[in-house]
């Protein structure tokens, strides 16, 4: 091959990446000037090769009109899983799948054009038909005289395997957010709200877009009653937002607690409230789950007005009252009881019959207890006192009856069934009294009650 053979034939090597074509090559030399023009085009040359063939990334040079393959290193030959051979009877189509190809050329014909430089997220058939994903970087360059592109493929595999499943992860908790029927908050380190299921504004009816963004302080003054707003209050509010995102601790009090609230319309709702710190990248986010206890809260300000009248009534009444369970044991006694017996209804309640009453007498009164509740059945009764004391001897008249403890009572209540009891004659409560204070030994606390109780 003659001189200027050689010379043309290291020109079609070289590449301009400006996408102009590269010049004759002279007054490229070494440093010192001791080397020729074609000793330094064929060093640049291995240089280039080597850089061509190091890079992990996938390189491969296009002809912008044709779309054939030019040439592709063996990073490229490895991610395809062609022979280096096999590379340059290649094209676009035949390492794309067909249902990608409308997206590709689209991509493509934007690169030709320079309107981008990365084509991102894009399907890649490899020879055995399966495919992976890349982002493709290109640039115009000029090969042998002929505008190409040359494209370097980064495999995006892993990225894309993380990306589909955070948003599988996603996908799911949003499932899980709007089909919940409790109400679902997020709030982020800085205080403002990021999420406000459908049930949450079904509870409280505001929109997701009326709040998120917003500080939660803010969103929970318009929420709370009219009469409890105050800067005082957005300033309590305010400090403990802020001290659970710092310290992600949440105290005790506030960990679960109810409240009360007002809807846009005026009405009045009651929730029940539990947060819990979830652990961020920059610090604590805090999770706020919302249930509307607005019946059950009804229910339990009706039952404890009930309870009002019933304690007035019983507690104004004339007769003595007490409820026993089944084992003798006294759960409420009324000041009318207890003064006649001498004390007050503390120093009674939580004492058996067998402690108040004397012997046998005591004995008698907790079978006809035990009997009451068994049966559900009361029974009314008259008597004479039994005390040998010379008492006045007038007939005492008790009725017991057996009454069914709410099963939603605090486990420090005593649960079960009871009797209740009522005495309707004085002299008997002071016969009783006496015979109390004759027939057993001392004991601390008020005098025993009368011989006969329900």
């Amino acid at each position: 091959m003659s001189d200027p053979e050689k010379r043309k034939a290291g020109h079609a090597r070289k590449v301009s990446t400006s996408g102009d074509e590269c010049g004759s090559g002279e007054g490229v030399t070494s440093p010192g000037g001791s080397r020729s023009e074609d000793e330094s085009l064929a060093e640049l040359d291995r240089q280039f090769q080597a850089l061509f063939e190091a890079t992990t990334d996938g390189i491969i040079v296009v002809d912008s009109q044709t779309r054939r393959f030019y040439a592709g290193n063996l990073a490229l030959s490895r991610m395809l899983g062609y022979a280096p051979q096999e590379i340059n009877r290649l094209t676009i189509q035949d390492i794309h799948p067909p249902d990608a190809m409308p997206l590709v050329m689209q991509q493509f014909e934007k690169l030709v054009r320079r309107e981008q430089t990365v084509a991102r997220d894009i399907p890649v058939k490899r020879k055995d038909g399966s495919v992976f994903h890349a982002d493709i970087t290109c640039n115009p360059v000029t090969l042998a005289g002929k505008a190409c592109l040359m494209g370097f493929f980064h495999d995006v595999s892993e990225r894309k395997y993380a990306e589909d499943r955070l948003k599988d992860t996603e996908s799911r908790f949003r499932s899980v957010m709007e089909q919940s029927s409790e109400g679902i908050i997020l709030i982020d380190e800085s205080g403002a709200i990021i999420e406000w299921n459908r049930a949450q504004e079904q509870i409280t009816g505001r929109s997701r877009s009326e709040v998120l963004g917003r500080p939660t302080w803010e969103v929970i003054g318009e929420l709370i009653p009219r009469e409890k707003r105050s800067d005082q209050f957005l300033d309590v509010a305010r400090h403990w937002v802020t001290h659970v995102l710092q310290t992600g601790q949440v105290p005790q009090e506030m960990r679960l607690h109810e409240h009360d609230f007002v809807r846009p319309d005026g009405t009045r709702r009651y929730l029940q409230v539990l947060l819990y710190p979830i652990r961020a990248g920059k610090g604590f986010w805090t999770g706020v789950i919302c249930r509307d206890v607005t019946d059950r809260k009804v229910v339990e300000l009706a039952l404890r007005e009930s309870e009002e009248k019933y304690r007035t009534l019983v507690e104004s009444a004339g007769e003595s009252i007490a409820t026993v369970d089944r084992n003798g044991t006294f759960l409420f006694m009324n000041k009318t009881a207890a003064a006649r017996l001498g004390g007050t209804p503390e120093g009674y309640i939580g004492k058996t019959m067998s402690e108040l009453f004397p012997g046998a007498i005591g004995e008698r009164h907790a079978a006809s207890v035990r009997r009451v509740i068994d049966t559900g059945q009361g029974k009314t009764s008259s008597s004479r006192p039994s005390c040998r004391d010379n008492g006045d001897g007038r007939t005492r008249r008790s009725s017991r009856s057996g009454t069914r403890q709410a099963r939603s009572r605090p486990p420090s209540s005593w649960p079960g069934t009871s009797t209740s009891c009522k005495w309707r004659a004085r002299s008997s409560i002071n016969t009783a009294r006496r015979c109390a204070g004759r027939n057993s030994s001392p004991r601390s606390g008020p005098s025993a009650p009368p011989s006969r109780t329900r």
